[in-house]
């Protein structure tokens, strides 16, 4: 009863609650609000990186990391690319702002981009590389949008370059580098503060599912030596998996396309993905230079973040939008002046990141965020924060099912549904992530823990009531 009773404490501090202030600058003079530089990387695992993996290169974000607040506990709550992107624009959940499948749907109207925000403040504006979603930058309050849309080729992509539709034959990073370096230079000539949102592609598969990293990447890794996930080979009936999940996509795939039947192409695909990681990480170096070479460091907040995971044979799945921990978990680090290096285990969400940004700029707005600004975790003191989040994925993509979830410090409770209509859940899963963090035991189907997962049920129920998700 212990476990229990502490839940019945922790469950009622769900992130949803929603947030409403009047909109208004706060009285800051222009030269003290910090310029911002937000680098959300795409389906960049949270454990793909040398601070947590020391055989993972990547030096440069390593280097912003040990003098950043790193956060080992930040989950996306619909992982998959443009909800996710929809959710850092709008600080909502996907049920609220309406992007829920990846895509080229549109944020749906009612719901402000605290861009749009940060340019009525004074803020410049922009976004370079990656974009995926239906609306236009400039809908969303981008003065500048230097883009591509969507997934491709990492080279010969096509991209939008001040307007102007082209094709650029190098690497793609490489262009969205110098794209976002151009605003950098530009914006600093003048007084008002900026604000840069840099979509990297990499790790992103390319257009012919393949990671072409470069020799040089590749060279940092042996792929004979590259560890295989814990819950490889997959055994679905022993941890207590949804059956559908055998005729999933993300299997299917991984399974009979990719070939991870086969340990060697597992590892193989393992050993191309970090160095794709590796990639990324070196044309970054050079974002993050050219701000120290313009002397904008002690005057810019730097974020770095990810839409979502990415499964890498866990459960034997590619791709991500399922919510165990490969998939959903992000990596989240913040630097800047005043911000001193530490790592922080509160349970973090990208709902969190729109209230955040508008704190940093000493912006306030009139309208609902579902998240939290993280300036309380800034501090070297313990905050009263939440102890639970709620997942969600109403709209069946790239897995054929809805399914719901709750996730605190102990335990992540999935229910699945065979569609977003349905009443009753088609399974149930209940892991204790605490001590099972590789989510192999599935206690939903022991005949045990009655109590415990009626308790997460009604939780849930209250959650999805709150967002819209259950009528």
């Amino acid at each position: 009863m212990k476990i229990l009773n502490s839940i019945l404490l922790i469950l009622p501090m769900l992130s949803c609650v929603a947030q409403s202030t009047t909109h208004k600058v706060m009285q800051q003079d222009k030269h003290t609000q910090p310029n911002i530089v937000f680098i959300f990387a795409d389906d960049l695992r949270a454990d793909t990186l040398g601070i947590v993996d020391e055989k993972i290169h990547t030096p440069n974000l390593d280097a912003l990391a040990k003098k950043a607040r790193v956060f080992n506990n930040a989950f996306s709550v619909l992982a998959v690319c443009s909800p996710s992107r929809a959710t850092i624009l709008t600080g909502r959940y996907p049920s609220s702002h309406g992007v829920t499948t990846y895509g080229d749907t549109p944020i749906r109207p009612g719901n402000p981009s605290f861009v749009s925000a940060l340019k009525k403040a004074g803020y410049q504006t922009a976004v370079t590389g990656k974009w995926h979603l239906g609306n236009e930058p400039k809908e969303l309050g981008f003065d500048v949008a230097d883009i591509f849309h969507s997934n491709g080729p990492w080279y010969g992509r096509e991209v939008i370059e001040n307007g102007q539709h082209k094709i650029y034959p190098g690497f793609i990073e490489t262009w969205s580098v110098d794209r976002s370096v151009d605003f950098i230079e530009q914006a600093s000539k003048k007084k008002s503060p900026f604000f840069l949102w840099y979509n990297t592609q990499v790790p992103h598969m390319d257009d012919k599912f393949s990671w072409p990293a470069t020799e040089q990447a590749m060279a940092y890794y042996d792929q004979d030596t590259v560890p295989l996930p814990v819950s490889y080979p997959p055994d679905h009936r022993a941890t207590g998996k949804p059956p559908y999940l055998k005729h999933s996509r993300s299997y299917t795939r991984a399974m009979d396309v990719y070939g991870y039947k086969d340990e060697n192409k597992l590892r193989a695909h393992i050993h191309d993905y970090y160095a794709a990681v590796t990639d990324m990480d070196k044309e970054i170096g050079r974002l993050l230079n050219k701000l120290d070479i313009l002397g904008l460091s002690d005057n810019t907040i730097v974020i770095f973040m990810s839409d979502n995971g990415w499964f890498l044979g866990e459960h034997g799945l590619t791709s991500k939008v399922l919510a165990y921990k490969a998939s959903m978990q992000v990596p989240l680090f913040i630097s800047g002046k005043g911000i001193e290096p530490s790592v922080r285990d509160e349970l973090v969400i990208n709902t969190d990141m729109a209230p955040f940004i508008l704190d940093l700029a000493g912006v306030s707005v009139n309208y609902r965020l579902d998240g939290r600004s993280l300036t309380p975790l800034l501090g070297a003191e313990k905050s009263k924060w939440r102890n639970a989040f709620y997942y969600e994925s109403p709209t069946p993509q790239l897995v054929p099912r809805s399914f719901f979830a709750i996730r605190d410090e102990q335990y992540l409770y999935i229910e699945t549904f065979i569609d977003n209509t349905a009443k009753q859940p088609e399974f149930i899963e209940l892991y204790d992530v605490k001590n099972d963090p590789y989510e192999l035991k599935n206690l939903a189907i022991t005949g045990q823990n009655k109590t415990l997962l009626a308790h997460y049920a009604e939780q849930l129920k209250r959650a999805r009531l709150d967002l819209g998700t259950l009528q």
